[in-house]
């Protein structure tokens, strides 16, 4: 025999378990002061901005067959539909396809400023309802990357590898001196036109296959000048 938590007795486990679920319920109705179905249309409605309702509601259908400690989790703050929630997303393009990516949440009586996180980083590309009850706020970068690593340049401030990187493939270089080859890598020193500016940009360039290009270095701002070098040089002549 099986006893439910009233003491009654069952011949399943299944039934002990029926009758535990009934006696939650009950016990739920009476302290939200709300019936099962009352209860129900709530929770349905709260799905649409709370995942875990959303999943139990998919796998168990009405919360009066959810496990047990599962129904006493439900209270007046979950059922609690006056919030709004404002998510602000930022796309990512990846192998072809649009990945999104949750920078931040908000959640209140009221959907927050599409604005609130914009700053000196971010702008705002779109805003759409997901549903009554989410807002999605889609962000992109306020200037672009090229716009980026000049500012951040002319601030002194260091730059990432792959920055440093970038700069070498992605802006024009007008002169660049080429030391002697070791067993894996030779430095380079690339001189870029960096928005009209000159900068030195010292890197070590593979020369193998397995060895990668290597950036340690920050640029430094220079100037080209042509001087005219004379130059002599021994010769061995025989007599």
């Amino acid at each position: 025999m099986y006893e439910a938590q009233d003491g009654e007795l069952f011949k399943t486990k299944q039934g002990a378990e029926n009758r535990n679920k009934k006696i939650v319920a009950k016990e739920i109705t009476d302290k939200l002061k709300m019936t099962q179905e009352e209860i129900q249309e709530k929770l349905e409605k709260v799905a649409k901005r709370n995942s875990n309702v959303a999943w139990f509601l998919k796998s168990f259908g009405e919360w009066t067959k959810w496990p047990t400690n599962i129904m006493k989790s439900i209270n007046a703050e979950i059922l609690d539909d006056s919030k709004k929630i404002t998510k602000y997303i930022f796309e990512h393009k990846k192998w072809g396809f649009i990945e999104e990516e949750e920078l931040f949440v908000e959640e209140g009586p009221e959907h927050t400023d599409p604005e609130l996180y914009c700053g000196d980083k971010y702008k705002v590309v779109r805003v759409e309802d997901e549903n009554e009850f989410i807002k999605k706020v889609y962000y992109d970068y306020k200037y672009t990357w090229e716009e980026i690593v000049v500012k951040k340049i002319k601030e002194g401030e260091k730059l990432g590898e792959s920055d440093l990187k970038r700069l070498v493939m992605e802006f024009d270089e007008v002169y660049r001196e080429t030391g002697e080859n070791r067993r894996w890598s030779r430095t380079v020193l690339s001189v870029l036109d960096i928005n009209g500016e000159l900068y030195a940009l010292e890197w070590e360039e593979g020369l193998t296959e397995s060895q990668e290009n290597e950036f340690y270095e920050q640029p430094y701002p220079v100037k080209l000048e042509t001087k005219e070098v004379t130059v002599k040089k021994t010769f061995i002549v025989k007599k």
